[in-house]
């Protein structure tokens, strides 16, 4: 596996991409291990299989018009779609997704210095989803659909899991539609409807129900309805299995 130093990292909360205002992120993926130790035991014993939990915290600088509008208002909020992206621009690479509580947002600085703040978010209604950017643009005007990228089937045991960010929108009435489609073949000859998406016409965010398996598809990719006059949309959709 190749390794990847951090330079082009995509970060987005609801309607708002706080990843180009952000020069670093760790995101936490642990489990509770509770102790189970008896009688006998000459060592602490923990239990295996407790429950998960998923934190992310990063840094950056102000920004009046985009972190600051995003991450204040979104501070005891606890159903707001979070992603992180180690490859931006690049559709079907690395995707991380879950329905985030952000629990602290703090600006601030000293004399001289950029004024910077730090965040922290945990999972809130959702398990963190490890999955693929199914599609990033940051111009759509006209109906279409993105590239087809084969992030694989869904078992019995499984879920698919969707999320969509919708970060810009201009243009006269703009209305944006949008669903996940899967095929068993790139070339998408028979596409088959898995995510329907509640209509956009201004920024914001959706975390679709998740779906279950079997689907034995392994091709995906996002289809869009444009509407409206000289419309413009940035969409991100990101995809995930297990």
């Amino acid at each position: 596996m190749a390794k990847q130093i951090l330079q082009n990292v995509g970060i987005l909360i609801g309607g708002y991409e706080i990843g180009t205002d952000m020069n670093s992120v760790q995101l936490e993926h642990g489990v509770d291990t509770p102790e189970r130790t008896c009688f006998g035991d000459d060592t602490h014993v923990m239990a295996a299989g407790g429950l998960k939990v998923t934190t992310l915290g990063g840094a950056g600088y102000f920004n009046a018009e985009n972190a600051d509008a995003a991450l204040f208002e979104k501070v005891g909020f606890n159903d707001e779609l979070l992603t992180v992206l180690p490859n931006r621009d690049t559709d079907g690479s690395l995707a991380y997704f879950f329905r985030a509580l952000t629990s602290q947002y703090a600006p601030g600085g000293s004399l001289g210095e950029m004024f910077a703040f730090s965040l922290s978010a945990a999972a809130g209604e959702s398990p963190l989803v490890r999955g693929v950017l199914l599609h990033k643009a940051d111009t759509i005007g006209a109906s279409g659909s993105g590239p087809a990228v084969e992030a694989g089937a869904v078992s019995a045991q499984q879920r698919l899991y969707a999320g969509l960010h919708v970060s810009a929108v201009g243009g006269t009435l703009p209305t944006l539609d949008v669903t996940v489609e899967s095929d068993d073949s790139a070339g998408f000859a028979s596409p088959v409807t898995r995510v329907t998406f509640a209509q956009f016409n201004a920024i914001g965010a959706a975390f679709a129900a998740p779906v279950a398996g079997p689907i034995t598809d392994s091709f995906w990719r996002l289809t869009f309805a444009i509407g409206g006059t000289a419309p413009s949309f940035n969409v991100t959709g990101v995809l995930g299995i297990q």
